[in-house]
């Protein structure tokens, strides 16, 4: 009886021994994944560029997979309906992560119809009845913290540089990661002038830059950078991303990874019927981007010019001024490039005419304003104004004839003479209202006077005018009052002389 006892008891210590060993194996074993992990996730979210190659950063591979796998959403965004090689682009990808989550967006319905996996997610961003707000927010539709836009027709065959974007993202100087496919790419830095309704693009010989032009990339950035964004998904993509990025600032950096890792897919638009209707949107796009961000000025790296804005057979880009202020100063821009530059041929047309036929004529207002300060119309100006002698009309046959009604000349500018008086007006063209004001001023005792119409330079001494000086004015040596700077200080304070903005600061008012 007392041997069975002292079994028992045995028995019950060597149990209870080998449970503590067991737990003791556990807790060591938690700890040290525990540690591991903390390790690894140090390593991720505060890595440094002590390496010698910032693309060769270390970090632990494991934890990589899983932010791969559960942290990033793949965004196919630059593809067409009518030639893609999304299956096959969507395949290599579920290949290399199964688990991939993958959003398809689209404008319209797709059409042919795409015979995708049902967990790969198909968004219409376009508005339409059966398409509510919701449905159409791509964030909202994104749980990740990365999303990483796919261009189409891709090949991966190594997740090694997913891994080399991720590891790249993590340092703090980099907002955007971005992986050419294409033979042909280049790095631009991006000039945005709203004011002047300008976008400019300058070479730039460095890997971070503003826009990378590639037919083929991959693009990954933080899901919160998309919130700054006007519409970080607007057509043509990625060009309107990177214009919208690089007007807040945010740099990109184009990674160099081996060909091995990812490669082109089907080419794509070999016939001449899809390469012309892929031309055709892609011109489209371009010009609704425009209208979008407000751009009507393309200077490209060669210095040529795409405009985006009004034409001789198109209406100017601001309608009828009140109170003498465009809308557009109130919005806290200038004159559009196109308004200005048909301003500008309206004046050369006009002051040609007046030079040829040797009409005393002098520059008035802001256009002496402009001519005095900077030797140019003020960029602001939505007209030019000039005076003239009344007497001498009559040499100009355009002037003379355009007295009893309006008539278009040889190059499409419209004379015309003003019913409320002795102002003349020469316009662009009948569509397009931009002109240029022409003032005839008889002599009175010595003193100039415009001809029955209220202006602000309506009265002054035949002085400043004889004899007339010249001044340089719109790339011209054109008339101007012999005294400027005095005949200025006549109408404006010498502080607007000096600083016109201050002038347009006190017209807003």
């Amino acid at each position: 009886m007392r041997l069975r006892v002292t079994l028992n008891k045995c028995t019950t210590i060597t149990l209870t021994l080998i449970n503590l060993l067991i737990l003791y194996l556990l807790w060591t074993t938690q700890s040290a994944n525990k540690l591991q992990y903390t390790q690894d996730l140090r390593i991720t979210t505060n890595v440094t560029t002590t390496a010698h190659d910032e693309n060769e950063l270390i970090i632990s591979k494991n934890l990589m997979y899983k932010i791969i796998k559960k942290d990033i959403t793949f965004v196919f965004r630059q593809y067409e309906n009518y030639d893609n090689d999304l299956i096959a682009s969507v395949a290599s990808l579920r290949n290399m992560l199964p688990n991939s989550q993958i959003i398809i967006l689209t404008d319209r319905f797709i059409y042919p119809v795409l015979k995708l996996n049902a967990t790969i997610k198909i968004v219409k961003i376009m508005p339409s009845l059966e398409n509510n707000y919701d449905q159409r927010n791509v964030l909202s539709h994104v749980k990740t913290k990365y999303i990483m836009f796919l261009s189409d027709s891709l090949r991966f065959t190594s997740v090694q540089v997913f891994i080399k974007m991720i590891q790249q993202l993590q340092l703090k100087s980099t907002q955007i990661v971005s992986v050419s496919v294409a033979l042909s790419k280049q790095c631009y830095n991006v000039n945005i002038d709203v004011k002047r309704w300008t976008l400019q693009f300058i070479n730039q010989s460095s890997n971070i830059c503003d826009y990378v032009e590639s037919d083929r990339q991959m693009i990954l950035v933080k899901k919160k950078l998309l919130h700054s964004l006007t519409d970080a998904f607007m057509q043509p993509f990625p060009a309107a991303f990177y214009i919208q990025t690089s007007y807040l600032k945010y740099k990109v950096k184009l990674l160099d990874v081996s060909d091995n890792l990812i490669k082109p897919g089907r080419k794509l638009f070999t016939n001449v019927q899809n390469s012309w209707k892929y031309e055709q949107l892609n011109k489209d796009r371009w010009k609704d981007m425009c209208k979008k961000l407000g751009f009507k000025k393309i200077i490209h790296v060669d210095n040529s010019t795409d405009w985006f804005g009004c034409r001789k057979n198109t209406p100017r880009c601001f309608g009828t001024v009140v109170n003498k202020i465009p809308q557009y100063i109130y919005e806290g821009k200038w004159t559009p490039p196109c308004c200005l530059n048909a301003l500008r041929q309206t004046g050369v047309r006009v002051l040609s005419e007046l030079e040829n036929k040797k009409l005393r004529y002098w520059l008035l207002d802001t256009s002496l304003l402009g001519a005095f300060h900077m030797g140019d119309i003020l960029p602001w100006s939505y007209h030019i104004d000039i005076g003239l002698y009344r007497e001498d009309v009559d040499k100009s046959e355009w002037l003379s004839r355009s007295a009893t009604s309006p008539i278009t000349d040889d190059e499409g500018f419209i004379w015309e003479r003003l019913n409320n008086g002795h102002l003349y007006r020469v316009q662009f063209s009948h569509v397009n209202r931009i002109h240029v004001n022409l003032y005839t001023y008889t002599l009175t005792n010595n003193t100039f006077m415009v001809s029955r119409y209220n202006t602000t330079f309506n009265k002054f001494y035949s002085s400043f005018i004889k004899p007339l000086s010249r001044i340089k004015f719109i790339d011209y040596y054109v008339s101007a009052p012999n005294n400027i700077r005095h005949f200025l200080q006549l109408f404006f304070p010498n502080k607007h002389i000096d600083d016109p903005v201050k002038l347009l600061n006190v017209t807003k008012k």
